[in-house]
């Protein structure tokens, strides 16, 4: 079909909206069956037939009447009595179906539709639509569906486009299990699904603005698609520190890439161009409309939304509502990045008993508690550690804890954490470097360090020993690794924990870089009784329910112990 008539063209330019490929109208236009632009805008004709601009005159009103009236005639003739049948199916009482020849019908552009991804069902506005050949060797077509929705990338809430392949089927199929779900055929209703969609949303706006500590129970996906299982745990929700550091530690081969050459966890995306979201709504393209003002389309300024400094577009609940349900965050248990969902995430209630029940000499306890007291974040909220110290020197506690194993050095770490109200990043030497390559150690040293100071966390470092042990004069690759190791701490601003069974072998350089140092000795019968005492006593404070953390948890509370402070 090729429209030619001026008052059929200004009629579309009217009501065309959000229709990627039909933005501008030129002096004729070309439609190819099965018409899907003029079906998607049938209704929208009628009544703009009925309630044209006031700036039309009598003559041009009467001509685009006219002229809407046989398009729309002709619409009905080739296809009315097939889209009746169609729309029937959507209203069957047990499940609305869908052909596959008719499936466009329900792919409008600018509607929303739910994918199921990793086990939940993300929200995304439909861009296009179209068929084309299978390339499967075989005669037949597939859709291939445009769509996008907003996530957090290089410092913006941008949108992601994506797109579906959807293969055929015969006869019907339940609209409802299709890869793509028009929202209104959600099993558990549209009403409650773009609701919480709207909820999380704003809840993701919140949290892009700057890092959160929280609780999180649910599943997890890895960089490019990996699903993990499901965790219980704390994570460190990050948009910005996920571009920054979500490749994990740099290896000895070179840096982490920069975030824009980092793919996104979802498939399907990287070739694909962004469409152009209107910022007015369309109207007639007659002359006589062509000064009349333009009222903001629903879209804008949806586009490139810095949350800290730009204000949000006047229709909220539309843009929460394209905003994917999941988020970026650190998983503090298995120190790496992945995708959250925003549903699972809670406040966290840190556990202000925990070091009330470590097992340690009363004045070595208050003297570790005021030290920690000094970093505490008061209200609660994530805050990296302060720089405003002497310039490029580290001012913060690095402790210290040496002893046999079992002894409690690790709980004193997790207590402490706790006390303060902050997150606790444990890393061990094989999340330092398993090759012991210099620049490699460097590299994830620093990357943690760097994490440790973004988070405002308290970083410790179990079985240190390998990092602190004395140089000599022949062993160059280990010279190197403590040299590394003591520039880390001189300008770290942090609480730093180091764990070792061997103080003996330390190197005298470190004696400057830390301020305190704790002995814990082996634990005695009354040590013994005492952490089991506790135990009890924690699990009746708490109903019966799991123990907490504290001195009884695993490997027992810090013995007493020789050393002191400095």
């Amino acid at each position: 079909m090729v429209i030619h008539s001026k008052y059929l063209r200004a009629a579309l330019s009217a009501v065309i909206g959000y229709y990627p490929g039909y933005e501008r109208i030129q002096d004729s236009l070309t439609i190819r069956a099965p018409y899907r632009v003029l079906v998607h805008r049938w209704k929208d004709l009628e009544h703009y037939k009925l309630n044209q601009p006031s700036s039309h005159d009598a003559e041009f009103a009467a001509a685009t009447v006219k002229d809407i009236d046989v398009l729309l005639a002709f619409l009905a003739e080739e296809s009315s009595d097939k889209l009746a049948a169609e729309a029937k199916r959507w209203d069957n009482p047990t499940g609305g179906t869908a052909t596959f020849d008719l499936f466009w019908l329900l792919l409008k552009p600018g509607e929303f539709v739910y994918r199921e991804m990793h086990g939940e069902m993300v929200p995304f506005v439909v861009s296009s639509a179209y068929r084309s050949p299978a390339g499967d060797g075989t005669s037949r077509s597939v859709y291939r569906v445009t769509l996008w929705n907003i996530h957090y990338h290089n410092n913006s809430m941008r949108r992601r486009m994506n797109q579906v392949v959807i293969y055929p089927w015969n006869g019907e199929q339940l609209i409802s299990t299709l890869p793509v779900v028009p929202v209104r055929f959600l099993k558990g209703g549209a009403k409650a699904m773009i609701e919480a969609q709207v909820k999380y949303g704003r809840i993701h706006w919140e949290l892009a603005k700057q890092p959160a500590y929280k609780e999180y129970n649910g599943k997890v996906v890895y960089k490019h698609g990996k699903q993990g299982g499901k965790i219980a745990g704390r994570v460190i929700v990050d948009c910005e520190g996920y571009g920054q550091f979500g490749d994990g530690p740099p290896t000895s081969f070179g840096p982490i890439r920069p975030p824009h050459v980092r793919p996104h966890h979802y498939p399907n995306q990287q070739h694909l161009k962004e469409d152009q979201l209107p910022q007015n709504l369309s109207r007639c393209s007659c002359e006589a409309c062509g000064q009349s003002k333009q009222d903001p389309s629903p879209w804008a300024g949806f586009d490139n939304l810095d949350p800290n400094k730009d204000p949000l577009p006047a229709n909220e609940e539309l843009y929460f509502h394209a905003i994917g349900p999941s988020i970026a965050a650190f998983i503090l248990s298995e120190r790496r990045w992945a995708h959250v969902s925003i549903a699972g995430l809670g406040d966290i209630r840190p556990d202000q008993d925990a070091f009330k029940y470590l097992v340690l000499d009363p004045e070595i306890k208050l003297t570790v508690k005021a030290m920690i007291g000094k970093f505490a974040s008061l209200d609660g909220k994530l805050a990296p550690w302060p720089s405003d110290f002497v310039k490029n020197k580290g001012e913060g506690r690095i402790f210290l804890l040496h002893g046999s194993p079992g002894v409690g050095k690790t709980c004193t770490a997790e207590c402490a954490a706790e006390l303060a109200r902050r997150p606790l990043l444990a890393l061990t030497s094989g999340d330092i470097s398993t090759s012991m390559v210099p620049s490699a150690v460097e590299g994830a040293l620093n990357y943690f360090l760097n994490l440790g100071e973004r988070f405002g966390a308290v970083v410790l470092l179990d079985e240190a020993d390998v990092y602190l042990e004395q140089r000599r004069a022949r062993d160059l690759q280990r010279n190197g690794l403590v040299s590394i190791f003591l520039r880390a701490l001189e300008y770290y601003r942090g609480v730093l924990f180091l764990t070792t069974n061997r103080v003996e072998a330390f190197d005298d350089a470190f004696t400057s870089r830390i301020h305190v140092a704790l002995h814990y000795k082996r634990l005695g019968e009354e040590d013994r009784s005492k952490i089991w005492q506790q135990n009890f006593e924690r699990l009746r404070e708490l109903g019966g329910g799991g123990g907490g953390g504290g001195g009884g948890g695993g490997g027992g509370g810090g013995g007493g112990f020789k050393g002191g402070t400095k």
